[in-house]
């Protein structure tokens, strides 16, 4: 499966393409039998929370928690999933996915990072993804970069799906900094507005 010129040309002008079935169902139902194995592994697991404060590293497995504590922690974030399991490894070198980037963005392609996203009930800390540019979050100076989010479940309003502001891409790339100069991964809710 590759990309009309018609989709390539979406891509440009939207900043973002959506693609229906490049993983299998039978993919996708032993991805999620793997991250329940995982994941019950890890929320039965009394090791203590690390603080998570300070810089991560890009070639390390680690939980991510919406706690230091281990109480009621929950699990937000498992990184780099590909480097623990040949299921993940596999699905970050998928022909498919690799092909459409290479069109999208031309030349050869480098995979960077792996993350898995849990999205916890509405009321739970870290259930809310604010409004946020991913470029912010790479540590590159050049553009070429594309973020291939993959659906393990169905997604509806009600349980949190993706929102994009189309064309967004070709406007400032605003800052994610609190007024104290810290890093908060999110764009003052004023500037959207000018987007």
């Amino acid at each position: 499966m590759s990309i009309t010129r018609s989709e390539s040309n979406f891509y440009k002008k939207n900043g973002y393409l959506v693609k229906d079935q490049l993983i299998s169902k039978k993919d996708i139902n032993k991805l999620n039998a793997l991250i329940n194995k995982i994941v019950t592994k890890e929320k039965n697991s009394r090791k203590k929370v690390k603080d998570q404060g300070g810089t991560q590293s890009y070639n390390n497995y680690h939980f991510v928690f919406n706690s230091n504590s281990s109480k009621n922690k929950e699990i937000l974030r498992l990184n780099n999933p590909q480097n623990n399991n040949k299921l993940f490894y596999d699905l970050s070198r998928n022909k498919k996915i690799i092909d459409i980037v290479k069109k999208l963005i031309g030349g050869t392609v480098r995979f960077h990072l792996g993350k898995l996203n849990f999205k916890l009930p509405n009321k739970k800390k870290g259930s809310l993804v604010e409004w946020h540019q991913d470029f912010a979050f790479y540590p590159h100076t050049n553009d070429d970069l594309i973020t291939v989010g993959i659906y393990l479940e169905d997604c509806y309003e009600k349980n949190g799906p993706l929102k994009v502001i189309k064309g967004s891409h070709t406007k400032e790339l605003f800052s994610h900094h609190s007024n104290d100069n810290y890093f908060v991964g999110k764009i003052n809710t004023k500037k959207i507005r000018l987007i």
